[in-house]
């Protein structure tokens, strides 16, 4: 089964790499994961200098896959190939180069994930030193990056926070689902900021909050229980993030003790 993704990885650098402007591919670990697995994708992250073929070329590049489809920006294609999710992001390198001299430019991304995707993926095609350099470039930022970025965080924690009041308030069962995904990605994003670590995959997320080396007194249990649909009423799930979000944003953070589950 690995052959089979290993050469659908192949094919499809050999592909991208044709194209005149791509400086580099990363690919992500799907190598090393199972299949079966209900998370498993292929990814990859494609960097170029200027400009890519349009979605519908690519769509015939790729030699029309399943369910082909573009972001509005078509700087993100979605695909299955033998039945296997492929996920592919396209971004160009003075974007990556404008996030260290603007680093609004990055935080207004949402998350930094697509710098932790720079750092935790294998380099499959490489045309100079760019994607090393950039790393390195990422590696040297100092606290006053990541305490920027930790307060550019708590800003969101407390408009989320607004948000999921007045959805309990309405009785708004979608806002509140809404505002509860904004505020906890939020708080997730400034536990990292806090810890210098990029945002990682949602799909394990809750894998790496574990490994932190630092979190709120209380972050394990608030966290779980306002995740608990079952367990707790709207409002109480309100109030346990109003104590959540106090936490982050007064900083009482101690070491963290939590055992993660394998």
């Amino acid at each position: 089964m690995m052959n089979r993704v290993k050469t659908i990885i192949d094919t499809l650098k050999n592909t991208i790499a044709s194209w005149q402007d791509v400086n580099c591919i990363l690919a992500g670990k799907a190598l090393k994961e199972d299949v079966l697995d209900p998370y498993f994708v292929i990814t990859l992250d494609v960097y170029y200098k200027d400009c890519i073929p349009d979605s519908d070329t690519r769509n015939t590049l790729f030699e029309y896959p399943g369910a082909f489809e573009t972001s509005p920006k078509q700087d993100k294609d979605r695909f299955f190939i033998d039945e296997l999710p492929v996920h592919i992001i396209y971004k160009k390198q003075q974007v990556v180069e404008n996030y260290l001299v603007d680093y609004k430019k990055l935080f207004q991304e949402g998350t930094t994930y697509s710098i932790f995707r720079i750092f935790n993926a294998d380099i499959i095609y490489n045309c100079d030193t760019w994607i090393t350099a950039i790393q390195e470039q990422f590696s040297k930022l100092g606290e006053a990056f990541w305490g920027q970025l930790f307060k550019y965080n708590i800003y969101k924690i407390e408009h989320y926070l607004t948000d999921l009041g007045s959805a309990v308030m309405k009785h708004d069962d979608f806002f509140f689902l809404v505002s509860l995904s904004g505020f906890m990605t939020s708080c997730a994003s400034a536990l990292f900021a806090r810890n210098h670590e990029w945002f990682p995959y949602y799909r394990k997320l809750n894998e790496y909050l574990c490994k932190l080396k630092v979190v709120p007194e209380n972050f394990s249990r608030y966290w779980n229980d306002i995740l608990n649909t079952g367990k707790l009423t709207q409002e109480k799930r309100y109030q346990l993030a109003q104590l959540l979000a106090k936490e982050i944003i007064l900083q009482p953070f101690v070491v963290n003790d939590t055992t993660c589950q394998s």
